[in-house]
This record gives C-alpha cells, sequence and structure tokens, in this order.
C-alpha cells in the first residue's frame, strides 16, 4: 500500500521519520478529505523543521567554546 513518509534531512546524523500514513484513494476522493491530509502534512512537515532545528541547537552548543578558557583547555575533551 502506498506510504506517504515526512523524514528529517541530516547530512551528519540519522534522519528521523516524524510521519508516516498510508494513502489510499479515498484521501483523495473528496476536498475535505484532501484539506485533512494536507493539514495533517503540514504539521508533519513544521515537526520535521522543529527537530532539525532542535538538532542543529543541541550541536552548537555542544561545540561552544569558552571565550576566556587557554588553548589547551579548549581543546581538552569534557566528559
Amino acid at each position: 500500500m502506498p506510504r506517504i513518509l515526512i523524514v528529517t534531512d541530516s547530512t551528519e546524523d540519522a534522519s528521523e521519520v516524524v510521519y508516516a500514513e498510508q494513502v489510499v484513494p479515498a484521501h483523495l476522493q473528496s476536498e475535505h478529505s484532501g484539506r485533512l491530509l494536507v493539514e495533517r502534512l503540514a504539521w508533519a512537515v513544521e515537526d520535521a523543521r522543529r527537530a532539525e532545528r532542535h538538532r542543529v541547537d543541541t550541536r552548537m552548543r555542544s561545540r561552544r567554546v569558552d571565550p576566556t578558557a587557554s588553548h589547551a583547555e579548549q581543546r581538552r575533551i569534557p566528559r
């Protein structure tokens, strides 16, 4: 059966499926059901965007360097 998948786009980490739905012709046979499908897709796209942004923000926070630390301290790997 056909499926719609919305996944995060990631070049460094594994992608995450944020939405998966089986699609049947009935989803597109009426304007109402078609709009509901598009609404679910819009929510899923926004969820994927937030997940990607969160991943980038988390990565950036973990890489921040204290400008007052010495060069040797900056190179030390935190435990």
